[in-house]
């Protein structure tokens, strides 16, 4: 797979490095299995890796998977990361899409706040000053599109991002990302849809200069259609290859 997407220009790979799998228990020592072998081949042909620290382990956090894990052995899980990986990892996403609660359970900005600052204290740790090359960018957010629904089911990003700075996030990330979904229109066409996808990008990064992080760069580090198979009774979640590539031009 990675040959395939270097014959398409492809030179930069997303990889989950899942908590509960690397870490079996408590006072476990870490097991890196196929995390390993991805990270060294991609590494081995010269591609970026961009890490995902995710998924909570149940000793460290309820539910399993999904709760907000305990911050001592979070920032742990990430520095053995970075130890691990240093010269092979480009950058560290610390969670994906906190502000949904299948992926943090229960959405708590000022919580995740807390993660991030474990995460990236533990990370920067392992910072060579004299090779700063081989410096780990951390980044947060990794927030999904998207409104505000049900009781503690999503959080709209730009208010979750809000959040974040009233928690103090400033200074304890290199970068922000956001996952700019939304299978009906291009972005680039969201102007007159509320919550639009661009509408959005343009509110966080009107927070990110109100805070002093207007020079950081926002990562769209997912973003894509669904590839269901052509089914006549369900049309809508049909994408063609040519819809598919124009949106991710767009």
């Amino acid at each position: 797979r990675l040959d395939m997407m270097q014959a398409l220009g492809v030179q930069n790979v997303r990889i989950g490095i899942s908590w509960v799998s690397t870490q079996l228990t408590e006072n476990g020592n870490f097991f890196w299995g196929a995390t390993d072998y991805v990270i060294n081949e991609a590494n081995r042909r010269g591609m970026g890796v961009l890490g995902v620290l995710h998924e909570t382990p149940a000793w460290a956090g309820s539910p399993p998977l999904s709760g907000t894990p305990d911050l001592e052995a979070f920032g742990k899980f990430a520095g053995a990361v970075a130890e691990k990986y240093e010269g092979k990892i480009s950058a560290l996403e610390g969670w994906n899409e906190p502000n949904g609660r299948f992926f943090l359970n229960p959405v708590d900005p000022v919580a995740y706040t807390n993660m991030v600052k474990a995460a990236y204290t533990a990370i920067k740790a392992h910072d060579d000053p004299d090779d700063p090359d081989d410096d780990i960018t951390v980044v947060a957010g990794v927030l999904g599109s998207g409104r505000t629904l049900g009781d503690n089911f999503t959080m709209n990003p730009v208010d979750f991002l809000q959040g974040m700075y009233d928690a103090d996030a400033h200074g304890y990330f290199d970068a922000f990302s956001f996952h700019p979904y939304h299978y009906d229109i291009p972005f680039s066409e969201g102007e007159t849809q509320s919550d639009s996808p661009i509408l959005q990008l343009r509110e966080l990064r009107t927070l990110m200069e109100q805070y002093g992080d207007g020079a950081l760069k926002v990562w769209a580090s997912e973003y894509g259609l669904p590839t269901t198979p052509l089914d006549p009774q369900h049309p809508l979640l049909y994408n063609s290859p040519e819809k598919q590539a124009e949106f991710l031009a767009d």
